[in-house]
């Protein structure tokens, strides 16, 4: 009985032992990171990439299910016109009386019985094929040369067919994320392209459509209040030589508007340049952005810029290239929201996710912005206006 009682008063010694020496592992070494912490993001980052898979694989499903669907659909439709013809002309081709026409309830509407007569228009327009092996072509040839200028965060999966308007369409695109996994996809009802060579730019026009990323549905911007699609999407290739572009696919192209001047500034094009680069100067802690270049002045903003995200030491790490960039007020500092642009790393274009891009500066004073004309005074108040005044801003900072 002694013995047994030493035995597991040792045994529970070791137990204890391990305990200790457990929790000593467990605890963080100054300067690092919990283990626990390292093996629970781990895990949060292997089921993220799990679900996102399971979500891709779910969306091409119910989309294979809804074309599968649709043709099932289409072809009980097509066996019942074919039986209420040949059910027809045989009442016609047997003597009165012999023949009894089967009793079936008519799912056709009105207009689809009407078809059936000898006088009706076909119900499909003879296929134009010339019109469809050169809508393949210019698919063929939007594909190719989306790859060739490194376009990594956008795959054309459907082009489209090709109008007498000058645009392709319906047309679909499917958004690569940074680990080349697909992460949502961009639809539209068209598509046409502008180019410059003078700038060396191609934008894509994409028209009446809306973008789905993580199981939601974003319109484009334009897109009426409760509308599902419409609005307008651009996505500008910088650096890119449009004249292939346009040797391969002319019918795309539309004439561009010329560039809009500086307006009322008082300031010329290098002189505003200068005084928001002076602006951007001012947050530089870990880095900042030098603003390059931009065609114009619009209503809100700067159009077709070029920002330069530069390190400590002043060596560009990435390039911005948007059609607009207009700067927004905060209780501290401002926010640059560019749009509709994309963003650049070497030779590989990305572009931006919901087509736009944001840049906090949190130091910004308002009275520089002001000075330049990018951000409007803000109205004097009354002390009894004030209080209490004012709405959120859209994205709650």
């Amino acid at each position: 009985m002694r013995r047994a009682l030493s035995e597991g008063g040792a045994a529970g010694g070791w137990i204890a032992m391990a305990f200790l020496a457990a929790g000593f592992a467990l605890d963080p070494q100054e300067g690092g990171e919990d283990p626990i912490v390292v093996a629970l993001r781990a895990e949060l980052a292997h089921a993220t990439k799990a679900w996102a898979a399971r979500e891709a694989q779910l969306v091409t499903e119910v989309e294979a299910l809804r074309a599968e669907l649709q043709q099932v659909e289409e072809a009980r439709l097509e066996r019942e016109r074919e039986w209420l013809v040949w059910t027809r002309t045989m009442s016609k081709l047997a003597p009165e009386g012999v023949v009894d026409l089967p009793d079936f309830e008519v799912e056709l509407s009105a207009e689809e019985l009407e078809t059936l007569s000898v006088e009706a228009s076909p119900l499909e327009q003879p296929r134009d094929e010339e019109r469809l092996a050169r809508s393949e072509e210019i698919e063929r040839s939007l594909r190719t040369l989306l790859r060739l200028e490194w376009v990594d965060g956008l795959m054309l999966l459907e082009a489209g067919l090709l109008s007498d308007e000058g645009w392709t369409g319906p047309c679909v695109f499917r958004l690569i994320g940074a680990n080349e996994r697909a992460v949502g996809s961009v639809s539209a009802e068209r598509l046409h392209l502008e180019g410059s060579v003078t700038g060396r730019t191609l934008t894509l026009v994409l028209q009446e459509g809306y973008e789905r990323r993580a199981g939601d549905l974003l319109p484009f911007d334009g897109t009426e209040e409760g509308k599902r699609r419409g609005g307008e999407r651009r996505i500008v290739l910088v650096r890119t030589d449009p004249r292939p572009w346009m040797e391969a696919m002319p019918e795309l192209f539309q004439e561009r508007e010329p560039a809009p001047t500086l307006g009322t500034t008082g300031f010329t094009r290098e002189e505003l340049r200068r005084g928001v680069n002076r602006l951007l100067a001012e947050d530089a802690a870990g880095g900042r952005w030098r603003l390059e270049a931009f065609e114009g002045l619009g209503v809100s903003g700067l159009l077709e810029v070029d920002l330069v995200d530069l390190d400590e030491e002043g060596r560009a790490r990435r390039h911005l290239f948007a059609d607009h960039l207009r700067v927004e007020r905060r209780e501290s500092g401002v926010v640059l929201v560019l749009t509709d642009g994309v963003q650049m790393r070497g030779s590989r274009k990305t572009p931006f996710l919901d087509g736009r891009f944001r840049i906090f500066l949190p130091r910004a004073l308002h009275v520089g912005w002001e000075e330049v004309g990018l951000l409007a005074a803000k109205a004097e108040e009354s002390p009894e206006e004030g209080v209490g005044a004012g709405t959120p801003d859209s994205d709650g900072r």
